[in-house]
């Protein structure tokens, strides 16, 4: 019998590839368990939002019935957590076997609790007014002991990474050694399912898989999932260390978007059937390269690699499965695979950055177009990060632009950007403007001869014309003052009188659109 404690199987997906590996296993004969208490914490860990989330949609709804003179057709169903609830356990009971919490195990529990024995945690020194805490470990562990005691045949495989409170399976603290006492043999530790996988398949051949799982892992699929895990894992007061964008050692501490990545190697590929299906683990290193927050509002481009062992089957279209993963590391640039793929990672984000720059710009006035055909080539130096189809890019981009051209003061009535789709993009948000400003060194194009282009009317906006409005500069850019002048205003009515004998414009930014495409670098 295989009994998984909580932490061992926390937020398992029921319909996810380790649930399919779990049912695999009861479908051989091997009896998959968790006890009834931990039933209640993966339901609960599910659902526990859901009470906060009502409340805020039911306080939504009542400042709307407050804001308009008639009666809301629009109502919300009544909060009931433990219709939720049930969802969640039925769930799981599919996936698991359920071995019950007795009430006399319960009791004992909180009994054991109350003096602060183990498994429950004990007061701290000097904390006499904070109670033990515990109750539900002490109770799944009488679970344990309960089925053990129960089945004088069966072996158990507890499987559990709380070693600090459940002991490592050799030596338990009292009173737990009292519990145990006759039992030893038949009680084993295992702390990962990776253990699990190990100890209860048959392990094959992995030489012939190798090659499919590279392909798997190299898809855009799979590096996409792995560029959203690192953003849902890469989190933390304590710095993870990298390379910053002139490569040089550069602590960060989370990414601000989602970063490209590349699959450097895959090692140690093994086979494990179960019943009549291979499942295959590996050691995957990642490169990884984006925008990251190095303190505060501050972010710079950071370049890391990730190690993570990863559970696939390259029968079945379902993503692999993250079973143990390492804190990033500073990339080997002396290794030529990772300095090439270091480069084609950065040239997949400017491509994403023109592409995107084009697509806000592209379908505008002349003012507008001249922005197009003079940005679009400086955008090469900026590498902004994420994806081209990610809508934050494009944000963070138009942020960059306002944030340091008009420090946010110019409207989305003013005639460069009118009707422009970049109304969600305007508020300046200041950590990723700034590292977006100074990205662009060649982005020094002339904002008062786009605004002289346009039909810009507003009284603030002819007191920027008056004055000499800043331009967007970085490392290497013209000064304002010094790039104020008629040159640029003659370089746009350069541009607006060589477009009508160009019958071949229109179509020049979609062949640089396919040229540039991100998904280039993949076909390689």
């Amino acid at each position: 019998m295989i009994i998984f404690d909580t932490n061992a199987v926390n937020r398992l997906a029921p319909d996810g590839p380790v649930a399919d590996i779990v049912r695999k296993l009861r479908a051989s004969g091997i009896p998959v368990a968790v006890p009834w208490m931990v039933l209640e914490e993966l339901a609960a860990h599910q659902a526990r939002l859901y009470p906060v989330k009502h409340k805020s949609a039911v306080d939504v709804l009542a400042k709307l019935a407050e804001a308009v003179p008639w009666v809301l057709e629009s109502s919300l169903e009544p909060i009931d957590t433990e219709w939720l609830l049930d969802h969640w356990r039925h769930a799981y009971e599919d996936v698991f076997e359920v071995i019950p919490t007795s009430g006399e195990a319960a009791r004992r529990a909180l009994s054991r609790e109350s003096m602060g024995l183990p498994p429950a945690k004990a007061r701290q020194p000097g904390k006499d007014d904070e109670p033990p805490v515990g109750a539900r470990d002490v109770a799944i562990w009488f679970s344990v002991m309960e089925f053990l005691s129960d089945h004088q045949d069966e072996v158990v495989h507890f499987v559990t990474n709380n070693l600090k409170d459940f002991g490592d399976g050799q030596i338990y603290k009292y009173p737990m050694d009292e519990d145990v006492r006759g039992l030893e043999g038949r009680l084993k530790r295992l702390t990962s399912f990776d253990e699990v996988v190990t100890e209860f398949t048959e392990t094959v051949s992995g030489r012939e898989a190798k090659g499919a799982a590279e392909e798997l892992l190299r898809s855009p699929a799979v590096r996409s999932r792995v560029a959203q895990t690192a953003i849902e894992e890469m989190s933390s007061p304590v710095p993870f260390a990298g390379l910053g964008a002139d490569e040089t050692p550069q602590a960060w501490s989370e990414w601000a978007s989602a970063p490209e990545t590349d699959l450097l190697s895959i090692a140690d590929v093994t086979g494990h059937r179960i019943g009549d299906d291979v499942w295959f683990t590996a050691n995957a290193r990642w490169l990884l390269y984006g925008l990251a927050s190095v303190g505060g509002e501050e972010t710079q481009f950071i370049a890391c690699t990730w190690e993570m062992k990863l559970l696939f089957s390259s029968g079945e279209n379902e993503s692999p499965t993250v079973l143990k993963k390492a804190d990033p590391s500073v990339p080997d640039l002396t290794d030529t695979t990772s300095a090439e793929m270091l480069e084609r990672l950065k040239r997949r984000m400017e491509a994403a950055s023109r592409q995107v720059v084009r697509n806000m710009l592209r379908d505008g006035s002349p003012a507008q177009e001249s922005a197009t055909r003079r940005v679009t080539p400086s955008l090469p130096q900026l590498g902004a990060a994420s994806h081209l189809r990610s809508s934050l890019l494009g944000e963070q981009i138009a942020a960059s632009i306002w944030a340091n051209a008009a420090r946010g003061n110019i409207l989305m009535d003013y005639g460069l950007f009118r009707g422009s789709t970049l109304a969600a993009a305007m508020t300046p948000q200041t950590g990723v403007a700034a590292q977006l400003a100074a990205s662009m060194p060649k982005f020094d194009f002339g904002i008062n001869a786009l605004l002289k282009n346009s039909d810009l009317t507003h009284p603030w906006g002819k007191g920027l014309l008056a004055k000499g409005f800043p331009l967007i500069s970085g490392p290497g850019a013209s000064s304002a003052a010094s790039a104020s002048g008629p040159r640029r205003d003659e370089a746009v009515e350069e541009d607006a009188e060589r477009r009508p004998s160009d019958p071949d414009h229109s179509s020049s930014l979609e062949q640089e659109d396919a040229a540039e495409s991100p998904e280039s670098d993949d076909q390689q």
